[in-house]
């Protein structure tokens, strides 16, 4: 899992699709890394990469993710196991030995001066009492390396809890805190998709009631004139 809220990413100058495919055809030339996965997510490119040998972390692969911004590039890192434990130091030194000698490559080829791009730590925000005693409940119940549908029920519950109540905090956070609290990197990567994605659809059903309520107010009013 990635430590979301510490960003690393890289500017271009070019449009993010035409990056990631010029640093697909690098890495695969190269010889040391392998591509499981590439495509869009919900019409977003992203490319994964997995270097090989690994560098101490288990199962580490590296995702580009072309942003809404034409020439930014977001990178996260994923591992089922860092070794040593996961750290903001362990992070961005893991990244700059994975991306910086495919970016040399990329530069000398395209007459480039692309750089890896890290910003500092930031402090997460603090969960609400409620938000935090509803994720207490999920994580004592829950299987961290394949929840059970049980386990994804008292989640449904954490992220319904967050928007009734208005809670303000974002995925990037949950990550983080996901896996310091012992979750497998791909449950914690799953979970954190499943609340993003519950946030906005319980955010467009709570603006479609009010809408629908909106109209029968204005249809009440008609009959009354």
């Amino acid at each position: 899992m990635s430590l979301l809220s510490k960003p690393i990413e890289i500017r271009p100058r070019i449009a993010g699709i035409v990056f990631i495919e010029r640093i697909k055809t690098i890495a695969e030339e190269s010889g040391t890394f392998e591509i499981p996965c590439e495509g869009s997510i919900e019409g977003t490119p992203f490319l994964d990469l997995e270097p090989h040998p690994s560098p101490v972390h288990t199962n580490l692969k590296a995702r580009l993710v072309s942003q809404e911004s034409p020439d930014r590039i977001e990178v996260l890192l994923f591992a089922s196991e860092w070794k040593p434990e996961l750290s903001y130091d362990t992070y961005t030194s893991t990244a700059r030995r994975v991306l910086v000698p495919l970016l040399s490559l990329y530069n000398k080829r395209f007459g480039a001066r692309i750089r890896l791009g890290i910003s500092g730590p930031r402090k997460p925000p603090k969960l609400s009492t409620g938000a935090a005693d509803a994720l207490s409940r999920f994580e004592s119940f829950a299987n961290k390396r394949c929840p059970h549908p049980a386990d994804w029920n008292l989640f449904y519950r954490f992220i319904v809890y967050c928007h009734d109540h208005h809670v303000s905090y974002g995925s990037e956070y949950l990550g983080e805190l996901l896996l310091q609290r012992g979750f497998d990197s791909q449950v914690a990567l799953e979970l954190t998709t499943a609340y993003r994605h519950g946030r906005a659809l319980l955010g467009v059903q709570s603006e479609a009631r009010r809408d629908w309520m909106g109209r029968l107010s204005h249809k009440g009013e008609a009959k009354n004139v």
